[in-house]
């Protein structure tokens, strides 16, 4: 579609555009194709018309007014969701968790939208509330990734969901079993992580368990904790102690703590 023609077109066309943070050029370019056709749409005097030409001009700052939806129920598009999202802090969540929900996003949109929400996830994530849990849902619904289900699960262990929790690692953890990789090792660790705080011990060390044969950091610095704690010294050395050697051989920095918990292990009695 040409955007240089100010015909009636959809207006996602517009709301895409703007959607990719244009450069001066551009942004100057999008405003004299569409200046024009946002004059005309302005005579109608329908509230969700004159909603979409005031989020219209604030986008390509023509304008910067107070944007007013609708209603309370109105998000519109999911593009011009995400476009309002900038303008509407109040309704923030609620706006980008609807332009996250896009289903014709274009890999590159799709990972910047990613992104954003991954960044506003990130802001909320401290104070462990119900817009957190809400934009973790959205972020995995559209990545379906180890790193969405983390924090997904995150975010439902703080609230106290364990149960959710653990549905949704063990879902995460049915797509990449057969690979025994990096992720499933630290989906495996996490698994174990919530059936401890369940308070079923016996689950957790069979899910660490499993993680042993792979070397996984996890396992080691978990089980060299629980043996330090029960003053089972020389299994907490031997485990910590695997992680240092792990980490001479690799040349990668060891685990936190690994040092520490190998060298408290080794204190005279």
């Amino acid at each position: 579609m040409d955007l240089r023609q100010p015909q009636d077109e959809s207006w996602d066309v517009l709301w895409y555009a703007l959607a990719e943070d244009p450069s001066p050029l551009e942004r100057a370019r999008l405003v004299r194709v569409w200046e024009h056709r946002l004059n005309v749409r302005a005579a109608k005097g329908d509230s969700q018309e004159a909603y979409r030409r005031q989020l219209a001009r604030n986008a390509l700052g023509l304008e910067a007014r107070p944007l007013s939806l609708p209603s309370p129920t109105h998000l519109g598009t999911p593009p011009e969701a995400w476009i309002a999202a900038r303008f509407r802090p109040e309704d923030r969540v609620q706006l980008l968790i609807h332009g996250l929900r896009d289903d014709d996003l274009t890999p590159d949109q799709a990972r910047r939208r990613l992104q954003s929400g991954f960044e506003l996830f990130i802001a909320l994530e401290g104070e462990w509330s119900s817009d957190a849990l809400l934009v973790a849902q959205a972020l995995h619904l559209r990545a379906k990734a180890p790193w969405s289900a983390f924090c997904l699960e995150g975010i439902q262990r703080r609230l106290g969901h364990l149960d959710l929790a653990l549905e949704t690692i063990d879902k995460m953890l049915d797509n990449v079993s057969a690979s025994r990789g990096p992720a499933w090792q630290s989906l495996m660790g996490r698994r174990a992580i919530i059936h401890a705080g369940a308070g079923r011990r016996d689950l957790a060390r069979a899910d660490l368990g499993r993680l042993l044969p792979t070397g996984a950091a996890d396992a080691h610095q978990i089980l060299g904790l629980e043996a330090l704690l029960e003053r089972q010294w020389q299994v907490s050395s031997t485990h910590f102690g695997m992680l240092l050697d792990s980490s001479r051989r690799s040349g990668e920095p060891h685990p936190p703590w690994a040092l520490r918990g190998y060298g408290v292990s080794l204190l005279p009695r």
